[in-house]
């Protein structure tokens, strides 16, 4: 991962980062991990995310980056079925 600058708005922090496919599979993977293993109660205290469909929102801006600009090889199962196009990452347009 490379750092390129961060910007705070309001009480967020933006970062401009360079990341290679195998960092956003490994963040992707660990988030499927949490998802599939981690009961909703702990779910604030291990990730931040108030509920699952939060965790599930930044799931799918990695599976959706992942499957739009990575070899087919690289995807695991799960990613089958999933419909990048449900998706829509501000600076990404067709």
């Amino acid at each position: 991962m490379d750092y390129y600058s961060h910007e705070e708005i309001a009480s967020v922090i933006f970062y401009t980062l360079r990341l290679a496919e195998s960092e956003l599979l490994m963040y992707e993977t660990c988030i499927n991990y949490v998802l599939e293993n981690c009961p909703e109660s702990q779910l604030y205290e291990k990730t931040g995310c108030e509920t699952k469909d939060e965790l599930i929102g930044f799931q799918e801006d990695l599976v959706f980056l992942l499957k739009r600009f990575t070899d087919k090889w690289m995807h695991p199962e799960r990613f089958e079925g999933y419909d990048p196009q449900d998706c829509i990452i501000k600076g990404l347009t067709e």
